[in-house]
């Protein structure tokens, strides 16, 4: 895994210092690299740092592969318990995908946080009990502290024709809250989060959002923290114009961000420049997420990904 993280080293730039990409190594080179297909870094505009994820999508492949590097580790049992009740029902054929970050913030030895893609990710009257019992499953297994017993009054709220294509489970944090991605029209998010009582001015996120929404692609996710309730802190994120990964389907959103103060010209110029191919890996911006903060606090994050090429095309 090193090599390949030093392959994309060049292509960061200036976004990352030095001191800071010692530590994405030293997260990433105790997992193989042949254990996925799809990497990806989180930037934080401001910041001098990435925090690193990755995907997985076969159980039993992934278990095998993972085991033997991470297996005498304390943090990663949950995982691996995971990934062993992902073989077996009711977790099989139930999950499509789990990304996995690590936060090169935290201890070198801290757990990842997990976030699973189920396969029916609609909220409907028919499809919600399965969806509850995935979600309370999954919790269990990794024996997180987060609370659920809030779901139902969640999927209340939103919008009918919502999706959850992704909840989360931040396994090394100091929280009960867990992490729900739902996607829904951009324009309905601030009366979503208004019929969810957030303690933050849905009008002033939505005149952030009339902003943005325009420059962007048509798939937009609310990305909540749960915990008895929705948390302060809401994030929204934005893809690319006909949900493209090229630099082109992002500049004029990030056009737009620099004007509002949320990522300078320099840090503009790296993302866009994060676009590309080498005889390694094949490089493309996946998305954009605008934070919103307690007190009304607004801030950005890049999320760049990379496939190595010959994973990609076996």
């Amino acid at each position: 895994m090193r090599a390949l993280i030093e392959a994309v080293r060049p292509a960061l730039g200036a976004l990352v210092t030095d001191r800071s990409f010692a530590k994405v190594v030293g997260v990433a080179e105790q997992l193989p690299r042949e254990l996925s297909k799809s990497y990806g870094f989180e930037y934080r505009f401001g910041g001098e740092g990435v925090d690193f994820l990755f995907s997985v999508n076969d159980a039993e492949r992934s278990h095998a592969i993972l085991s033997p590097s991470v297996g005498g580790a304390p943090a990663w049992a949950p995982v691996l318990a995971l990934f062993d009740a992902w073989q077996r029902a009711p977790l099989q054929g139930a999950i499509r995908n789990i990304w996995l970050e690590l936060d090169t913030s935290a201890a070198p030895a801290a757990a990842p946080s997990v976030f699973i893609r189920p396969v029916a990710h609609g909220i409907g009257a028919g499809a919600r009990a399965a969806f509850g019992h995935l979600v309370e499953s999954t919790r269990s297994i990794l024996s997180a502290r987060a609370r659920t017993n809030a779901l139902p009054r969640i999927l209340d709220a939103l919008p009918p024709g919502a999706i959850v294509p992704q909840v989360g489970f931040m396994l090394a944090r100091e929280t009960t809250a867990f992490r729900l991605c739902a996607q829904l029209p951009g324009p309905e998010i601030p009366a979503a989060l208004a019929r969810l009582g957030w303690s933050g001015s849905p009008a002033a996120l939505a005149e952030v959002l009339s902003e943005l929404l325009p420059h962007a692609g048509t798939t937009v996710l609310l990305s909540l923290d749960v915990d008895g309730s929705v948390g302060d802190r809401v994030g929204v994120e934005l893809y690319g114009q006909e949900g493209k990964m090229e630099a082109a389907a992002f500049i004029a959103l990030f056009d737009r961000l620099v004007a509002r103060g949320l990522c300078r010209d320099d840090e503009r110029a790296a993302i866009l420049a994060w676009h590309g191919r080498s005889d390694e890996v094949r490089r493309g911006i996946n998305h954009v997420k605008i934070v919103f903060e307690p007190r009304g606090a607004v801030a950005a994050k890049a999320y760049l990904a990379f496939f190595p090429r010959a994973a990609r095309s076996a």
